[in-house]
């Protein structure tokens, strides 16, 4: 029996949706996603050892950890993180004044978490350079890391708006920003971790 052009277009085309069986974005995402975590955690856990050590918190390497200030840049990134999981419920929806809005907020208060904190970076390296002793280096590596990582959310929430300004409707398919809001989510797990061994 002969099989129509058609009828073979129609078998080929529907292959690759039978073969796609994992979302290669979303497994390569979580991926990177472990790796980083690994980072941190070896890095957060050569810190806890060594304040285990120490006979007094905080040591003379880092004389001024201001708590307060930190404590109000970690509620920031927290409010990042749940106006970011607002864009996805606002995506989902397919609210793109709202989605567009969130995505600004979120800017907003990544932007506050790192100026507060480069404010204390500030203070430490006006207190001798600390970064040259044991506790002074790790603190600068798993912070300046961390910040690090969020200047790159930052910049990929501007070009995601600056992409979402091109949009009217059917915004539902694509998971970019999924991704980034359990990126920054993931964040503040992981920065809750650090600020309790480094402040506390």
């Amino acid at each position: 029996m002969s099989i129509s052009l058609y009828e073979e277009q129609g078998s080929i085309g529907e292959l690759p949706h039978a073969l796609e069986v994992v979302d290669n974005s979303r497994f390569l995402f979580f991926i990177a996603l472990a790796i980083d975590a690994m980072l941190f955690i070896a890095f957060t856990g050569g810190f806890l050892l060594l304040r285990g050590s120490a006979i007094a918190w905080p040591p003379a390497d880092l004389p001024h950890l201001h708590r307060a200030m930190i404590g109000i840049s970690s509620g920031a990134l927290a409010i990042a993180a749940l106006l970011l999981t607002l864009t996805v419920r606002a995506q989902n929806r397919n609210a793109l004044r709202l989605m567009r809005a969130t995505l600004v907020l979120s800017l907003g208060f990544l932007a506050v978490f790192l100026a507060l904190n480069i404010l204390e970076w500030k203070s430490l390296f006006a207190d001798g350079l600390p970064i040259r002793t044991v506790f002074g280096g790790l603190y600068f590596v798993i912070t300046g890391a961390f910040h690090l990582h969020i200047a790159g959310c930052m910049l990929y929430i501007l070009s995601k708006y600056r992409w979402t300004l091109r949009w009217r409707r059917y915004t539902r398919s694509a998971v970019s920003i999924a991704h980034l809001a359990y990126f920054v989510c993931a964040m503040l797990v992981l920065w809750t971790g650090i600020y309790a061994v480094i402040y506390f």
